[in-house]
């Protein structure tokens, strides 16, 4: 598997981006903005297709599909998340409830 981890500073954000390969060779990747304004939009589904509210630790992702790859995005205050790749609708749930799974 492989893995590509990057930063960039912009002046209204700051973008933390990672590109993973499976070891069957599938790639998705994930990408974090935390904004210094409240005043961001973002964009991911480009298709039709419907959006699926998905609601995990109080806050609602947007589940979503653009050529043939699943997405996934949401927010909470400043922060922006997405992760979208070559990945089943079920393993961008599992990743959802890992990011609030209570440490034993």
């Amino acid at each position: 598997p492989k893995e590509d981890i990057r930063m960039d500073e912009y002046s209204d954000r700051i973008r933390i981006q990672g590109v993973y390969e499976t070891a069957t060779k599938e790639s998705f990747s994930i990408r974090i903005c935390s904004y210094t304004t409240s005043d961001f939009t973002g964009q991911y589904q480009k298709g039709a297709e419907e959006v699926q509210p998905y609601m995990a630790g109080g806050i609602t992702h947007y589940i979503f599909s653009n050529n043939n790859k699943c997405g996934v995005a949401w927010t909470n205050g400043l922060i922006e998340v997405a992760i979208q790749g070559d990945l089943p609708e079920n393993d961008l749930e599992r990743m959802i409830h890992s990011i609030y799974e209570k440490e034993r």
